[in-house]
């Protein structure tokens, strides 16, 4: 994206990381937090058994990068994921659904599973005191803004940008 971005291609870019090049301007565009979630049914079982390990329970994952729940184990537990998928499915709206019906748990950006939060189909198994939380970034080119279509997007992403964090 940055390459599309420095030849001109793209006036505006999303990224997942802060980059630092000359002629790049950049700024926090929003965050996302991380949850560790499963049915209800998972959470009634880990306070039957008292079970903190939950490397033992069936994880329903991306791939084999296991996308999100290596950094989650990372970052709120300081050690290695040691757990087995069920299941691999190659999206997230799948992986939601599994999960929602009691396959396994997983590790989701919290706007992702808000609603099934909300309404009890998913519970956050696990609260740490800090999330894994990610930002994402817009970048522009220096003077891309002196243009007024690309000021009011730029405008109008950090406005939206904004009410999904409130």
């Amino acid at each position: 994206m940055l390459d599309k971005l420095l030849s001109g291609e793209l006036d505006l870019v999303q990224l997942w990381q802060p980059v630092i090049h000359p002629g790049v301007t950049m700024e926090k565009l929003f965050h996302e937090e991380f949850y560790l979630v499963g049915a209800p049914s998972f959470a009634k079982q880990l306070k039957k058994t008292g079970a903190a390990d939950f490397n033992k329970l069936p994880w329903v994952c991306y791939d084999h990068s296991l996308l999100f729940i290596k950094d989650y184990y990372q970052i709120v537990f300081n050690q290695e994921f040691t757990g087995e998928p069920v299941l691999m499915v190659k999206d997230l709206w799948s992986i939601e659904a599994a999960v929602v019906g009691g396959v396994g748990v997983t590790i989701l950006p919290s706007y992702f599973c808000e609603k099934y939060l909300k309404n009890n189909k998913l519970v956050q198994l696990h609260k740490p005191k800090k999330l894994p939380r990610y930002y994402f970034y817009l970048a522009w080119k220096d003077g891309a803004l002196r243009s007024y279509k690309i000021n009011k997007v730029r405008e109008l992403l950090l406005a939206a940008a904004h009410k999904m964090s409130l």
